[in-house]
C-alpha cells in the first residue's frame, strides 16, 4: 500500500513538472510514466488520463481557496483586506508549483477549473482585496495587488519563506491602501 501512494505521488510530482514545462497538451501519459521510471500501465493503474491527474493537482488549490473564503466570509472590510492578503500570499505560497501551471497552461486549466467555481472563489478574494469596496480605484488596487503576489510567487527570486512572505503582504497591503485615505 505504501508503495502505491508513493508512485502515485511521484507520478503527480514528475506531471506538475512537465505540465508547467512542456504544457498540458504537449505532455503524455507516457512521457509521465517514463519520467517516473514506470510503465504507461502502471500510471493506468492510479489515473484514468491527463485530466484525471489535472484534476487531482488542482484540487488542493481549491479546497485551500475554499477554506480561504470560509475563513473570510463575514468578516467586516477593515479587517477583510489583511486576512485575504495573508491567507493568498499563504496559498500561493503553498502551491507555487499550481500556480505556475495555471499560468503557464492557462486554457486546460481554465477549461478544468470552470466546473469547480475557481473563477468565483477568484471573484470573491478580488472583493476581499478592495475590502468590499466597489470603487473603481480599490478594484484596480486589488487586481493589482492580487497579480503581484502570483507574478512573484512564480517568477520571483527564491527566498526564504518567512521572508518571501512578509515581503509579498506588506507589498500587497502598501498596494491596497488608498493614499487619499491614508
Amino acid at each position: 500500500m505504501v508503495r502505491k501512494s508513493v508512485l502515485r505521488s511521484r507520478l503527480l510530482e514528475a506531471a506538475l513538472r512537465l505540465f508547467v514545462t512542456q504544457g498540458f497538451r504537449g505532455t503524455s501519459l507516457q512521457d509521465i510514466a517514463s519520467e517516473v521510471g514506470c510503465s504507461k500501465a502502471s500510471l493506468g493503474y492510479h489515473f484514468a488520463n491527463k485530466e484525471a491527474i489535472l484534476t487531482e493537482l488542482l484540487d488542493p488549490v481549491v479546497e485551500a481557496m475554499d477554506e480561504l473564503h470560509a475563513r473570510l466570509d463575514g468578516l467586516p472590510g477593515d479587517q477583510v483586506v489583511a486576512a485575504a492578503v495573508e491567507g493568498f500570499v499563504d496559498v500561493a505560497l503553498d502551491f507555487r508549483g499550481e500556480v505556475r501551471l495555471m499560468l503557464a497552461d492557462t486554457q486546460d486549466v481554465a477549461r478544468n477549473l470552470r466546473d469547480r467555481r475557481i473563477l468565483d472563489l477568484h471573484e470573491r478574494l478580488r472583493e476581499a482585496f478592495a475590502g468590499r469596496s466597489t470603487r473603481p480605484q480599490d478594484q484596480l488596487r486589488a487586481w493589482t495587488a492580487l497579480g503581484g503576489i502570483v507574478m512573484a510567487t512564480v517568477a520571483g527570486p527564491e527566498l526564504p519563506r518567512a521572508e518571501t512572505r512578509a515581503v509579498l503582504v506588506s507589498s500587497a497591503l502598501r498596494a491596497l491602501a488608498d493614499p487619499l485615505r491614508l
